[in-house]
């Protein structure tokens, strides 16, 4: 069975909501910044929900073949650190010999210099990781690691 792939937003792209009367600008992550002035007063209904949560990234450290820790750049100057978990993908756990494949596939995928790699996150799960979708180089990483059989479904 194969899946739809994914596709990435906007970076740079937020929806605004109001807080305590104030507005900001939702960044995503539990992160808010302060709309100043009259901006956000965009199109109504806002951004699409598509063009959302999309965010350039610099990954720091793979754990596993579908979890690994990256610097995010939300915008405005403000970047975090998260361990986000690979979308609708499982792969084989350490440090079974599969597991160890998966690991090093998505090592070489995500890491390494001058690697442009492109988030777009999706909620939490249950051990607070944020799942998110990923492309390098405009491949999406999902698809590279199904087709390779690295990972299960």
């Amino acid at each position: 069975m194969t899946r739809a792939p994914a596709r990435p937003g906007k970076p740079g792209t937020y929806g605004v909501v109001a807080i305590k009367g104030r507005r900001y600008y939702d960044l995503g992550f539990s992160t808010y910044y302060p709309v100043q002035g009259k901006a956000g007063r965009g199109k109504k209904g806002g951004p699409a929900e598509e063009d959302l949560y999309t965010y350039h990234a610099e990954v720091t450290r793979v754990v596993d073949g579908d979890s690994f820790y990256a610097h995010i750049a939300l915008g405005f100057g403000i970047v975090l650190e998260a361990r986000l978990r690979l979308r609708a993908l499982n792969a084989d756990e350490l440090p079974t010999r599969a597991g160890i494949r998966a690991k090093k596939a998505l090592e070489g995928l995500l890491t390494g210099r001058r690697k442009q790699v492109l988030i777009k996150t999706a909620k939490s799960d249950q051990y607070g990781r944020y799942l998110a979708d990923v492309w390098v180089g405009g491949k999406d990483i999902t698809t590279e690691l199904l087709q390779a059989g690295l990972t299960l479904r």
